[in-house]
């Protein structure tokens, strides 16, 4: 495993930039950078209880509680009792928690739109060649959770 050591500090290096780069955009939104979070675990996985979300993002349940009240005393997100267990609540995005996510999103992808377009074809082909493996290898690192 030890040929692959630059690489992975390499690849780390890279998508660390890249995301700080896009982040950039967040500054924007009416939440921080958990919040957004968050917010994107919801667009596309809703409805989810605290306790998994709070799992999915890595954080502690008092932590997850936190911005989960701030969400709500926003109108970005809603609290419904789980039909399945009466003790439990399901989170979901209310219509503004959705504009806010895909306002956010819209603003990182044009960015990242217009810095591939000052890219070269050959740079540009190397990465749409290596946007599936990436994918393949998020899947794996996101299975082994």
């Amino acid at each position: 495993m030890q040929k692959f050591t630059r690489l992975a500090e390499n690849l780390h290096t890279a998508a660390i930039h890249l995301l700080r780069g896009l982040r950039v955009e967040d500054r924007e939104a009416p939440v921080g950078p958990t919040g957004l979070s968050a917010l994107s675990v919801l667009y596309f996985a809703a409805p989810l209880t605290p306790s998994i979300l709070a799992g999915v993002e890595g954080v502690r349940p008092a932590t997850m509680s936190r911005v989960i009240a701030r969400l709500e005393k926003q109108k970005l997100v809603e609290k419904a009792r789980d039909r399945r267990d009466r003790r439990s609540w399901q989170l979901s995005l209310t219509p503004e928690g959705r504009e806010v996510f895909e306002e956010a999103r819209t603003r990182r992808l044009k960015r990242l739109e217009h810095y591939l377009g000052t890219l070269d074809g050959r740079d540009l082909a190397a990465i749409e060649a290596a946007v599936a493996p990436l994918g393949r290898l998020a899947k794996l690192l996101k299975d082994t959770e």
